[in-house]
């Protein structure tokens, strides 16, 4: 990948036991090494360039039990003194400008053994000896206090909305609001709580217990609403217990559905709903275990003071990397993909810093300011394509240019500068040549071989939508101007014209390829014969219609009225309904064509059962920000948010398989099943090609 950062390895004069990336991953901060357990020699923090590895600032002597990063800030709970490596000491709360180092405040009355940050910097929440404080990160005023003895390992939360801080003791889970430390709930709980995690919209929380029991929590009620219990989880003879050896062995996945367990045999991976084991790995004793999931959901990280450290895939736990280093103490993530790790070498500490490994393989077109309007990628069966045969082809719209790539390298081949804006783009089947929609309400198709233009043909306004008929035989665009039209491929001859009451803003093909299905600006739903246009049906609506997906015998709609509609191809009936509490966004149907998956302006994604009809709908993910695109790949849907995330959710396991980051809103996808490829295209001008996951079908989250 271009500009890929190196993989780095260097000596620190102290072994990290805690690793923090920067939001950006410029920085990377080092703790050492109050949570060792070990002789890994004098405590410290050093901040440091993960580009160069250079040492930006640091302080000696430092027993740092806790910290974390928000924004431009750094966060940290540290003893001034720690007899013997335990936990009672003189203890104090700080925060530093991370780029410069300069202390911003000291909070010095303060016992500190875990730290939380809120996503919008207002405020801290910090572990003392017999409560938690809520201080503000701008000053560190004392703003409140949540009374109850605190768990010595159980770090507190506060939920991405910044709204709720959850905290526990040994007998239970308690839901305070922030910053006024007001308590909410309080969850008895059977076992002490061993980890949590809010759902990105901060609406449920999901704990792990001592007892290998799993419960989701409804944040505004306090009502449980989901429980399990891990099957064959690593249990002690006799005890009942997840085994709890120093540090942090349980991880839950980012979308929450998958708890991973670090435990005396090894790594093991679970269904949060049902306990179901999903995968394991065999590993050494965990003496100091730590358990870590990517942000791109796509790897699992052990770390063990033994001497021993595990990269698996997930959910499967299989192993992808190991290695034997001396007092393996630390690993940590960034969202780019790259992994941190601490270790003793040679009687002193050691950093090693990984390129990414996190699914990109190629940044193929970058146009600074210029958003990406459309992308596809395809398989050129021509032999002459591009010199070589099968050459897998990208073709991008920005702006006023199409350009083509080979998706391999992300070499240019060719661009082509067009007279107004560009709304949509496609490749043709084989790759042979694209077709690309213009706001002048051109629509034009280059050969992909030579670049050339073989035919133009005008609509009377913007042309708002393109799709091919599976052939490749047949274009169909619709536009403001009232018309849908079908284009023959080969000589840019209409074929025929069909003008309706409204403008058209999307089109899709049939799975058969009998029909083009039509959201018309009337709030209404049309089928079209491909053969001639004739009108097969109309289904109205009581909104304007968002998306339009097709299935094997169905076409789904999403409505500005909150509702997803499933409708039989060949006769326009309805066969459900489905309701959102906001307007969905998106929609598509899964793989095998028996499930619709619907997003929202509230970020709820919903699987829906085509077959039948009256079962209740299942919430598969909540996004913090809204959903705008889902789209169907191998095995797997992807679903894109406004934030620029884009997550690969295997809808059978009902689980993450990955998780990929642009650095602004993704305005288009394409999947190319047959190469594995997935391709993003975003609003600040950048296409990344994805590797596409493979997906797990090991038996358990049915």
């Amino acid at each position: 990948m271009p500009g890929e950062a190196p993989s780095l390895t260097f000596p620190l004069p102290f072994v990290p036991s805690l690793l923090l990336w920067s939001d950006d991953g410029s920085r990377l901060v080092a703790c050492g090494s109050f949570w060792s357990f070990v002789d890994f020699g004098t405590p410290g923090l050093a901040v440091v360039d993960s580009a160069t590895g250079a040492v930006t600032w640091q302080l000696t002597g430092l027993n740092c039990t806790a910290a974390q990063v928000a924004g431009s800030r750094l966060a940290v709970c540290q003893f001034v003194s720690s007899p013997g490596g335990g936990v009672l000491g003189e203890g104090r709360v700080a925060a530093f400008d991370l780029m410069t180092g300069q202390q911003l405040w000291l909070h010095d009355q303060l016992f500190g053994a875990g730290i939380a940050a809120d996503p919008g910097g207002r405020w801290l929440a910090v572990t003392a000896a017999d409560h938690y404080a809520i201080l503000a990160l701008e000053d560190g005023t004392e703003l409140s206090r949540v009374v109850l003895r605190p768990l010595p390992r159980f770090r507190p939360l506060i939920s991405p909305t910044g709204l709720h801080l959850a905290v526990a003791d040994a007998t239970r889970m308690v839901i305070a609001d922030l910053p006024s430390g007001a308590i909410r709930h309080e969850l008895p709980t059977a076992a002490p709580t061993i980890t949590a995690d809010f759902d990105e919209a901060g609406e449920t929380l999901t704990m792990v217990c001592r007892d290998a029991s799993v419960t989701v929590v409804d944040v505004a009620s306090g009502r449980p609403v989901g429980h399990a219990v891990l099957a064959d989880a690593h249990l002690p003879a006799g005890s009942g217990d997840l085994v709890l050896l120093a540090g942090w062995p349980v991880a839950l996945s980012p979308d929450r559905r998958v708890v991973a367990v670090t435990g005396t045999t090894g790594t093991a991976t679970f269904a949060a709903r049902t306990g179901a084991r999903i995968g394991s790995t065999p590993g050494p004793t965990p003496l100091g275990a730590r358990t870590a999931y990517s942000p791109d959901a796509r790897l699992l990280a052990t770390t063990r003071v033994t001497t021993h450290h595990q990269v698996m895939t997930a959910p499967s736990a299989q192993v992808v990397r190991e290695q034997r280093l001396d007092a393996r103490a630390a690993a940590t993530f960034h969202r780019s993909g790259r992994v941190a790790i601490g270790y003793r070498a040679e009687g002193r500490g050691m950093l090693q810093i990984d390129a990414p490994g996190n699914g990109l393989l190629r940044q193929v077109a970058v146009a600074p300011g210029t958003p990406v309007r459309g992308v596809d990628v395809t398989l050129a069966a021509m032999p002459d394509a591009v010199g070589t045969s099968g050459t897998e082809l990208l073709v991008s719209a920005s702006d006023r240019i199409a350009r083509l790539h080979t998706a391999a390298s992300g070499e240019l081949l060719f661009e082509r500068s067009h007279p107004a804006p560009l709304t949509d783009i496609a490749l043709l089947r084989g790759g042979a040549s694209f077709v690309t929609a213009c706001t002048d309400g051109g629509v034009r198709l280059f050969d992909t071989v030579t670049g050339a233009k073989r035919w133009g043909l005008s609509h009377a306004s913007a042309v708002n939508a393109l799709a091919v008929d599976p052939a490749g035989e047949v274009v169909f665009s619709a536009g403001s101007d009232k018309t849908v039209r079908g284009i023959e491929a080969a000589t840019g001859t209409e074929l025929w014209r069909v003008t309706l009451p409204r403008g058209v803003a999307r089109v899709a093909v049939s799975a058969d390829g009998r029909f083009l299905l039509v959201a018309c600006a009337d709030r209404t739903a049309r089928a079209l014969e491909i053969a001639d246009g004739a009108e097969r049906w109309q289904v109205p609506h009581d909104g304007a219609i968002n998306a339009l997906a097709t299935g094997a015998a169905t076409v789904a709609t999403a409505c500005e009225d909150g509702s997803v509609r499933a409708l039989a191809c060949e006769t326009g009936a309805i066969i459900r309904t489905v309701g959102h509490v906001r307007a969905p966004t998106s929609v598509a149907f899964s793989p095998d064509g028996q499930t619709m998956i619907s997003g929202s302006l509230d970020g709820a994604v919903l699987a829906s059962s085509v077959p039948e009809p009256d079962a209740a709908p299942e919430r598969l993910t909540t996004t913090a920000t809204p959903v705008t695109q889902i789209a169907r790949g191998e095995g797997a849907m992807v679903v894109v948010t406004e934030d620029g995330t884009v997550r690969i959710i295997d809808v059978r396991l009902r689980a993450e398989l990955a998780r990929f980051f642009h650095d602004a809103a993704v305005h288009d996808v394409a999947v190319d099943t047959r190469n594995g490829l997935l391709v993003t295209g975003a609003a600040d001008g950048v296409v990344r090609v994805w590797e596409w996951p493979a997906t797990d079908r090991t038996e358990g989250m049915s």
